[in-house]
């Protein structure tokens, strides 16, 4: 369920024009981790898109993690909860950069409004 939910999200992200200036020289590692499962997934930024999405951690010098279980992580992905309001009610936890968490907000606004 949640690749699907990332597949969907890679292509708003990739097929919107007002991104590409927010992801400018941006190329991070975005590794997700599906809390009840120990499930693992990387989405790579590269070129202002996601690159690819895969059923692993893939490590590089820039990463931001993002944890929570399986439905809240789905609910976010599919634009149906807030992030910043799921950081706020400890359903989602983001490690890295506070840059990097101001972009992934904004790209969730871009993409749900």
């Amino acid at each position: 369920m949640l690749l699907e939910l990332l597949s969907e999200f890679k292509n708003k992200v990739n097929s919107n024009p007002k991104i590409v200036p927010l992801t400018k020289k941006w190329e991070p590692n975005i590794i997700i981790n599906v809390l009840e499962r120990e499930e693992y997934y990387t989405l790579k930024i590269r070129n202002s898109k996601v690159a690819e999405i895969l059923p692993v951690v893939e490590n590089n010098d820039h990463e931001v993690h993002l944890e929570g279980e399986e439905e809240d992580l789905a609910a976010i992905f599919s634009g149906k909860n807030n992030p910043v309001q799921a950081v706020l009610d400890g359903s989602l936890e983001i490690f890295g950069e506070q840059s990097d968490q101001i972009k992934l907000d904004i790209i969730a606004m871009v993409i749900w409004g």
